[in-house]
C-alpha cells in the first residue's frame, strides 16, 4: 500500500492522489494477475480499468496505466506476498 501511494504521488507532481469513487468519470487502474499452474505460477497479465458505484473503495488503484504497469512489474514479489 505504501508503494502504491508513493507511485501515485510521484505521478501527480508530488501531490497526494486518492481515488474518488463518487466520481464515475475518473478513471482508476488496478493491477490484474492470473494464477496459473506452471513455472511462473503468478505473473502480471494485464491492467484493469474499473468503474464502481460504491461510496467506499478498497482497491489498490493507480492514477494511470503506466504507473500501474511499472509497479506491477517492478514489485511482483511484494504483490505475491501481500495477496497470497
Amino acid at each position: 500500500m505504501i508503494i502504491v501511494r508513493a507511485a501515485n504521488r510521484l505521478a501527480n507532481d508530488g501531490k497526494e492522489w486518492m481515488p474518488d469513487f463518487s466520481n464515475y468519470n475518473e478513471t482508476k487502474y488496478e493491477a490484474w494477475f492470473d494464477l496459473e499452474e506452471g513455472s511462473s505460477g503468478f505473473r502480471y497479465d494485464v491492467f484493469g480499468v474499473w468503474a464502481t458505484y460504491s461510496l467506499v473503495g478498497s482497491r489498490l488503484c493507480f492514477i494511470s496505466r503506466q504507473v500501474c504497469e511499472y509497479v506491477a512489474n517492478e514489485f511482483i514479489e511484494l504483490y505475491k506476498e501481500y495477496f497470497l
